[in-house]
């Protein structure tokens, strides 16, 4: 990801919203008549006239031509691929109309983010943010016929069956018997899941989902690494390399009997109104995805966690030990998350009270590698901004520790939605982290961003801060 700010010279604050400004006066154009179905590699429909108005970067060519003078080192966003993406999802068997402009928004601005990634390009990244909230309401707003059309050659196909409906349940074998019945043997089929982290990649895997004793079950296939079995109900993650390809092509077949547990592993389900947030971990590996909680029988909440102990997203705790789902701008982020209670170690008297193994304390210098010292520290001078991924806020309340100095201007945990601050949270000039509960329920199925500011570098000119989590 580019970290390199924009060098031009001009008024670099005015063409951004003049940009804006001018592509959402286009928006009512695509809303005036429903637009059929997607054109596969660009936006826009083929053979509609609008086709003209619907760029495939933004800014578009024209747009970027008039400004560059203003603004210059404007760079193209190729919103084609999330065009794309959008015409797939809707084609796919059983797809949730939600689940795929929901993803079209986000695809959008991550491609926004990746393009203009530094801190001096941030007008136009929240510009370029506007722009894709454009295409997402043109969508949300005519895309249902599309949708629908799209749908009904799966839905012809199949005669309207359930898509996750297991082959047979298994019956408990006689003891002493080992049966070679097809019993145990399970055909899960591709469920439409969002929002799918692997570790630091996205889209890394497949998912695949069968009904067990009437409860889901998910296997899902990791690109180089192998494939696994997640069952929420027994709150377990199993090895599933015995998992083959179904005769009728579509989906795995798994027999049951020869799964094995991963050590040292655990499952999370977080359980929304009309969806479930599935997070799983073994060793330093974690991933985690979405489902339509359509058809999903409702979890008991002894036999999984509570979203009260929900991540907000993988590593919103900081115990990959690396910034993945965060990026960092400045220096004072550089050694990042900091590993044990380092102010202990210098005979601070203030404990850090941090949980887990790693948390973000920017005097600190100790990562836990090689070679660096235990209660190093890099001091108050370093400034920068460390950023989360976008994530849809599914739980009342977020809870999260915060020590270090006391500005509230200048060092602060902030949540972000939809582009704008409606939370705030300073230190207190102390190393121990004390736990600050935000109420978000006004905000919940909406995309948010978690921001941790360090902008001082004068005494207490840092900012400690650690696990992210929902709260009920």
């Amino acid at each position: 990801m580019r970290k390199d700010g924009l060098k031009g010279q001009g008024r670099p604050n005015q063409a951004p919203a003049v940009m804006a400004i001018i592509f959402l006066a286009l928006i009512p154009l695509l809303l005036i008549v429903p637009m059929p179905a997607g054109a596969g590699q660009h936006c826009g429909a083929e053979g509609d006239w609008r086709n003209a108005f619907i760029p495939d970067t933004w800014p578009p060519p024209e747009t970027k031509r008039q400004f560059q003078s203003l603004y210059g080192g404007i760079k193209p966003v190729p919103v084609s691929r999330a065009c794309k993406r959008h015409d797939d999802c809707y084609g796919k068997r059983n797809a949730a109309r939600d689940d795929c402009d929901q993803r079209f928004l986000a695809d959008m601005q991550a491609e926004c983010d990746r393009i203009y990634a530094g801190i001096m390009e941030i007008p136009l990244r929240e510009a370029c943010h506007l722009a894709a909230k454009g295409y997402y309401q043109a969508v949300r707003r005519h895309g249902a016929a599309a949708f629908k059309r799209a749908q009904a050659p799966m839905a012809a196909s199949t005669g309207h069956r359930s898509s996750h409906q297991a082959v047979r349940k298994p019956q408990p074998p006689q003891p002493g018997v080992r049966s070679a019945s097809p019993d145990w043997v399970y055909h899960f089929k591709p469920v439409l899941v969002s929002d799918r982290i692997f570790n630091r990649d996205q889209d890394a895997f497949e998912v695949f989902r069968a009904f067990y004793e009437g409860h889901p079950a998910y296997l899902v296939k990791i690109a180089q690494v192998g494939t696994g079995l997640i069952m929420p109900r027994k709150n377990g993650f199993y090895h599933a390399g015995a998992a083959r390809p179904a005769k009728d092509g579509r989906g795995l077949r798994l027999d049951l009997r020869k799964i094995t547990t991963i050590p040292d592993s655990g499952v999370e389900v977080l359980c929304g109104p009309d969806r479930q947030r599935i997070e799983a971990w073994w060793g330093k590996n974690r991933l985690a995805f979405t489902v339509p909680a359509g058809g999903i029988p409702k979890v008991q909440a002894g036999n999984v966690q509570k979203p009260a102990t929900g991540l907000l997203f993988i590593n919103s705790d900081f115990e990959a030990g690396d910034l993945s789902n965060w990026t960092a701008t400045g220096q004072a982020f550089a050694c990042q998350p900091t590993k044990g209670d380092n102010p202990s170690v210098r005979n601070r008297r203030q404990p850090s009270k941090h949980q887990g193994d790693f948390w973000i304390g920017t005097f600190e210098k100790y990562s836990g590698r090689a070679g660096e010292r235990r209660g190093g520290r890099q001091g108050d001078r370093p400034k920068g901004t460390l950023r989360s991924i976008a994530f849809e806020i599914q739980g009342p309340k977020i809870g999260f520790l915060i020590g270090g100095g006391k500005k509230a201007g200048a060092l602060y945990v902030a949540l972000e939605v939809d582009g704008r601050t409606v939370r705030r949270q300073t230190g207190a000039n102390s190393e121990t982290m004390k736990r600050v509960i935000w109420d978000v329920r006004e905000f919940m199925g909406q995309s948010a961003r978690l921001v941790i500011q360090d902008g001082s570098e004068g005494g207490w000119g840092h900012i400690n801060a650690d696990n992210f989590r929902y709260f009920q």
